[in-house]
């Protein structure tokens, strides 16, 4: 299995998902080295990869994405590894950006870039998880209907594999639920100009969301 992976969805290092089916698949076929066995860092058996690499490298595997609503999935790279804790992406002072640019300013820098020329923190998921026009993912889940995804993943994994994945606390799936604005935020703005420049992956999501295809 290949992991789609998308910045502001979850951490990856702390996805819980991604551990608990990393653990799954080595043990089901033992080719991981020893160093992963540590489930803090599950790139062994699972790679996180872009959807340019899934074609070329794992055509082979079920590709498995995790799609976060977008509004919320912008508001989480922005908070937390734009102007919070985490370490943004060095091109972001490319586009004139840096930590202390206002949320308002960020939207409107950021609509106005394409995403052939966008950095994945605010590239659009659709975006990312599609080659020359073809969405490569073969399983979804929205974060909005977390819980249904998962109880669909465990009927494919449990069919193709014999594997049971198990279930998940609210505690461990924590880091996918909405982000909030802050108080002193243009709220109104900034959901209109992030409505209208992710207005694709807003579609998209809202289908998986709701179970359509």
């Amino acid at each position: 299995m290949a992991y789609a992976r998308i910045p502001g969805v979850c951490g990856c290092a702390r996805d819980p998902i991604l551990r608990r089916l990393a653990r799954l698949e080595y043990d089901h076929d033992g080719t991981a080295p020893e160093r992963y066995m540590d489930t803090t860092c599950p790139y062994a058996a699972l790679a996180c990869v872009e959807a340019r690499d899934l074609k070329r490298t794992y055509s082979n595997l079920m590709v498995l994405a995790i799609l976060k609503d977008p509004i919320q999935r912008i508001l989480t790279c922005y908070y937390e590894h734009f102007c919070g804790d985490g370490t943004p992406s060095p091109r972001l002072n490319h586009y004139g950006l840096g930590p202390d640019t206002p949320l308002e300013r960020f939207v409107r820098r950021i609509r106005q870039v394409p995403d052939f020329r966008a950095d994945n923190y605010f590239r659009s998921q659709i975006d990312i998880l599609s080659y020359k026009g073809e969405f490569l993912p073969d399983f979804v889940l929205a974060t909005d209907q977390l819980e249904a995804g998962l109880q669909g993943l465990r009927a494919i994994l449990l069919h193709r594999a014999g594997v049971e994945i198990g279930h998940f606390s609210s505690g461990e799936l924590q880091d996918y639920f909405s982000l909030h604005f802050q108080r002193t935020d243009n709220v109104a703005e900034v959901e209109f100009h992030l409505a209208n420049r992710y207005k694709s992956d807003l579609e998209m999501f809202t289908r998986h969301a709701t179970g359509s295809v």
